[in-house]
């Protein structure tokens, strides 16, 4: 049975012509693939900037750096800094805003690259984040 498979397939033709030209039909349902306008790339790196910058402005206060302008506070000062469950629930939601924005400009523009970067960018983000979050219930559930 082999033996004969092998014989009917050696026998097939290398090239079967169309009975037609079909390129115009294929060309017709093709869409134009449009650029994304500048204006619109701009506006997502920028929401990619402001995820990036609110996460390293939390992460280095969170650190025990001091904030520009905040060295000479007194103790009563530093402590009235903001919950850290919030500045985290904040910036997952300055991110979330992002990938929002970077998926509906990829259903327009889904072959340009630097959008996927930015995707990809914004969910590491999230996922430093979350496990931020995780980390701060951690702490709180049990306090060193």
């Amino acid at each position: 049975m082999s033996d004969r498979l092998d014989d009917l397939v050696r026998n097939l033709p290398r090239r079967i012509e169309p009975g037609r030209d079909l390129w115009p039909g294929i060309e017709g349902r093709l869409r134009p693939r449009r650029r994304a306008s500048g204006k619109r790339f701009y506006r997502l790196a920028a929401a990619a900037a402001v995820a990036v910058i609110a996460a390293g402005l939390y992460f280095g206060l969170r650190a025990g750096a001091p904030a520009p302008g905040h060295a000479g506070r007194t103790a009563v000062q530093t402590r009235a800094r903001p919950d850290p469950d919030a500045v985290v629930a904040r910036n997952l939601d300055v991110v979330d805003r992002a990938i929002a924005r970077i998926r509906a400009a990829l259903t327009r523009d889904p072959g340009n690259p630097a959008l996927y970067d930015f995707l990809y960018q914004a969910y590491r983000q999230k996922g430093r984040l979350i496990a931020e979050q995780a980390r701060l219930s951690v702490t709180r559930s049990y306090p060193s």
